[in-house]
């Protein structure tokens, strides 16, 4: 991410939604989270101490959850675009990565634009969370699977370096 280091949120964290109740006959963007989702969200929240300014969700009933759970002061931005791989503005799921990708890079660069010195955190869903790291560390990593409520947290230094900090949960 080579921008103007000025213009760059302070800090950019990365969780995934909790745990949900899985359902067939419940379509994907409305599962809600298990009672293990809700305990893993309030890890998140004790952890993140409601240390960021700026929250971001897909629309998804588990990240809206998720993220209500985290931030008891700041509503999430719910965007569409950080809907899970295959469900974002390919209808029929065949959605690719670099779609998913970019779909990311839209809306990191869209909080870059109005959210500078800020730390923001995006709660959004695995497979977008991999692509995520990708966009932010411009490269195409090898990830091992994220666990649900997994933080991954990039703190800006006072150069051109983001400090990378992953929390598991309960860990």
């Amino acid at each position: 991410m080579k921008k103007d280091i000025n213009k760059l949120p302070k800090s950019i964290i990365l969780v995934r939604h909790g745990e949900n109740i899985f359902n067939d006959n419940i379509p994907n963007d409305l599962l809600e989270l298990s009672p293990l989702g809700i305990k893993q969200a309030m890890w998140v929240k004790e952890k993140l101490n409601n240390n960021f300014d700026v929250v971001f969700s897909s629309t998804s009933k588990r990240t809206i959850d998720t993220a209500t759970i985290i931030s008891s002061k700041i509503k999430a931005i719910q965007d569409k675009r950080l809907l899970e791989k295959g469900y974002g503005n390919n209808k029929n799921g065949d959605e690719t990565l670099k779609d998913a990708k970019n779909r990311f890079k839209e809306v990191l660069d869209e909080v870059i634009r109005k959210y500078p010195n800020k730390k923001v955190l995006f709660v959004i869903h695995g497979a977008l969370m991999k692509l995520a790291q990708d966009v932010i560390e411009s490269e195409n990593l090898k990830r091992d699977s994220i666990e649900n409520c997994e933080i991954i947290k990039y703190e800006r230094t006072s150069d051109e370096v983001f400090n990378k900090i992953i929390e598991k949960p309960f860990e």
